[in-house]
């Protein structure tokens, strides 16, 4: 088990990751927000590719598309905020 923070000037944006290893090619990934909550999820990524990726997002010199660049925007999507975020917000029943 891992944990990386990204503390950045906003403190809105501020995420800790809790990253372990679930296979060869996936990791768990456990994120948590002050302003969010929690939320986990399962990556295709082996840990320590992960892991590199963390180290460098989280020192908050590059930006999550430039770190991330091999992922899509859904799956990069998943380190800034629960999915469910967005049912939630736009749910009105």
């Amino acid at each position: 088990m891992r944990i990386f923070t990204y503390s950045p000037k906003n403190s809105f944006a501020k995420k800790t990751y809790i990253v372990e290893k679930k296979t060869e090619s996936k990791t768990s990934v456990k994120a948590k927000s002050p302003f969010l909550g929690e939320w986990q999820f399962v990556i295709d990524l082996p840990l320590l590719d992960l892991t590199k990726k963390l180290e460098v997002y989280c020192e908050g010199k590059k930006s999550i598309q430039d770190v991330f660049s091999t992922l899509d925007p859904q799956t990069r999507d998943l380190f800034m905020a629960d999915p469910g975020i967005y049912e939630k917000t736009t749910n009105y029943d």
